[in-house]
């Protein structure tokens, strides 16, 4: 029996080019006071957690929240949840922003990736 000659190398990614994400400046006002947050886009992970909530989920709208509020914040998972907890409407307020933006930034990308293939075919 052959050995395959793949098993035990190491998976090569230097290829993968490290991409920043974008941020936005928003103001939200809690406890009366204006406060200023960078937001990023959710990307990877918070991508596909986002994918996996059902369209008849009972806990739609929470789920929604605390993982835009964890990937778009960079904030850990308890920390989200306190704020929901403590800051409904703010935490709905910038959760919704964040997945406006995400929404905005996605399809940059994909009007990007469409012009790079336009351009492609063209050389």
């Amino acid at each position: 029996m052959e050995k395959n000659d793949k098993m035990g190398k190491k998976i090569n990614l230097s290829f993968l080019k490290h991409k920043e994400l974008p941020t936005k400046e928003i103001t939200v006002k809690i406890n009366d006071e204006d406060q200023t947050f960078d937001i990023k886009p959710i990307s990877g992970r918070g991508m596909t957690s986002l994918s996996l909530i059902g369209e008849e989920d009972l806990d739609k709208t929470s789920k929604l929240c605390l993982i835009a509020l964890m990937y778009g914040l960079d904030i850990k998972q308890s920390e989200a949840e306190a704020f929901i907890n403590t800051e409904t409407a703010a935490a709905d307020e910038i959760a919704s922003k964040i997945l406006e933006f995400t929404t905005e930034y996605n399809n940059e990308v994909i009007k990007a990736k469409k012009e790079v293939k336009k351009n492609l075919k063209v050389k």
